[in-house]
């Protein structure tokens, strides 16, 4: 984004709220899982650290201490709210980490952190091509491996309750 010169706002997929303001555009979102705002900033070459995929040490260190049992229940409310089925997002998260059938359930109702759990994850080597924003950060840009693994999942989900087609969301290469 910098250098951005054009009248259009620069691509910020999976930004809602979009303003423009003079030169600058903005965005502020609130992210009820994990409680943060995020604010995307572009005007004179100012970008937020956020669109840039830079995360901070505390924000990873959080992300690793996570249960995953704790943050299933709401993958799986967003999901059927929905109407997409507990057995899709099932499908989704054995795509992305080999895990399925009673490991997956398990770790469903166990004690996992995300970092246990992306440990023992056979992760999907199509896995590189899920991209765009998810919880306010662009995945490709993301430098910390578990950080990146999660915002997969959450990419995954978020496209799950969206409604695409289930082709779509388990790309192949």
């Amino acid at each position: 984004m910098e250098g951005h010169k054009s009248s259009d706002p620069p691509s910020l997929d999976g930004v809602r709220n979009l303003v423009k303001e003079g030169n600058a555009y903005y965005s502020l979102n609130w992210d009820e899982s994990d409680r943060n705002v995020t604010i995307f900033l572009n005007g004179n070459g100012v970008d937020s650290m956020a669109a840039k995929g830079k995360t901070t040490k505390e924000h990873d260190e959080k992300i690793a201490k996570m249960f995953f049992s704790s943050v299933y229940p709401h993958y799986l409310n967003k999901v059927v709210k929905k109407g997409r089925s507990e057995k899709e997002l099932q499908e989704v998260i054995t795509w992305l980490t080999g895990f399925e059938g009673t490991v997956l359930g398990d770790l469903i109702e166990g004690e996992d952190t995300f970092k246990e759990f992306f440990d023992k994850a056979n992760l999907n080597p199509d896995a590189s091509l899920i991209k765009g924003v998810i919880c306010g950060y662009r995945i490709e840009d993301i430098e910390t491996p578990l950080t990146k693994k999660c915002r997969y999942l959450d990419k995954l989900v978020d496209e799950l309750a969206k409604g695409r087609k289930m082709e779509k969301i388990l790309r192949t290469s």
